[in-house]
């Protein structure tokens, strides 16, 4: 899923080359250039949906009592994802399939879902275009690193999470600029666990891992479906990172079966008021991203069928 590294790089930049449905999302959110046309995400709060099955699954394997930590989910999922099989490391010239919906940033509702293919290397970006016909757009420069550079880091992490924390901030793919050294952890290790497809298990045992020290990271186990309308484990966070504004609540998305990473929401911390005059209410979700599917394919058009 490679929606967050698109996000940061595309709000600081937003090159006339990004593909139009994401650059206008960017623009569009708080943080980024002012929206032309009057924009109100849906709220957050009413008919929230528990996620049965994650509760159900969570409670089964830590046993009854009161509800579990983010430590000991995190440490749960680290365990599931170390007995699932590995897979192969992408090749250079492989592309990544992604199949994803995302929030409206006009009408806070669920977009279609959109197909699109970047290649490992970072060289090529590709969408789906109405009509069925693929697009492919050559990618100049990967400021925030490509696939690849994403799948060699995390191949190389170590296994203790203080040192997987020293590791990711030390390296010059993303810099964080959190205000605190949690927030710039938390950053991190989502951006890590988000830029490349197919990682090998034993990293994603370590950044899990990792995710569970940083002081502020928690389990919702009662979030909303997603976008998709898919039960989610969420884990959250409230701080400053460098992925919004200071006090907006961000959840990383997980699968409560397979423990994969399956989306990321946003939620605004306080009332704003953008520059169109339109207001985002605090307790809105303002960015919501459902990845449905991602996998390691030959060229763009395959995964789709």
């Amino acid at each position: 899923m490679n929606e967050m590294t698109l996000l940061r790089e595309f709000r600081d930049s937003a090159p006339a080359s990004a593909p139009a449905r994401i650059r206008h999302r960017v623009l569009a959110a708080p943080g980024g250039a002012a929206p032309t046309r009057s924009r109100r995400t849906a709220l957050a709060g009413g008919g929230l949906v528990a996620a049965a099955t994650a509760t159900a699954f969570v409670a089964s394997s830590l046993g009854p009592g009161a509800p579990p930590s983010a430590a000991a989910v995190l440490d749960e999922a680290a365990d599931h994802v170390l007995a699932a099989p590995t897979p192969a490391a992408p090749e250079p010239d492989q592309w990544i399939h992604g199949r994803a919906i995302d929030r409206d940033p006009v009408t806070g509702r669920a977009g279609q879902p959109v197909d699109y293919w970047q290649r490992v290397d970072g060289r090529e970006f590709a969408q789906r275009r109405p009509g069925g016909r693929i697009n492919v757009m050559q990618v100049e420069s990967n400021p925030l690193g490509t696939p690849l550079d994403w799948y060699r880091l995390a191949a190389a992490l170590p296994t203790a999470p203080e040192a997987v924390l020293d590791a990711l901030e030390l390296d010059p793919l993303y810099t964080s600029h959190g205000r605190t050294r949690a927030d710039r952890d938390f950053d991190e290790v989502t951006t890590a666990l988000t830029s490349a497809a197919a990682l090998p298990a034993a990293s994603v045992a370590s950044l899990y891992r990792a995710l569970a020290t940083i002081p502020g990271v928690g389990v919702d186990q009662d979030a909303p479906t997603d976008l998709a309308g898919r039960d989610v484990l969420s884990i959250t966070y409230d701080g400053q990172s460098s992925l919004g504004r200071p006090g907006d609540r961000w959840e990383l998305l997980l699968d409560p079966d397979s423990y994969r990473v399956t989306g990321l929401r946003g939620t605004a911390g306080a009332d704003e008021r953008l520059k169109d005059g339109d207001v985002v209410r605090r307790g809105e979700v303002w960015f919501e991203h459902a990845l449905l599917s991602e996998r390691v394919v030959d060229e763009p058009g395959d995964g789709t069928s």
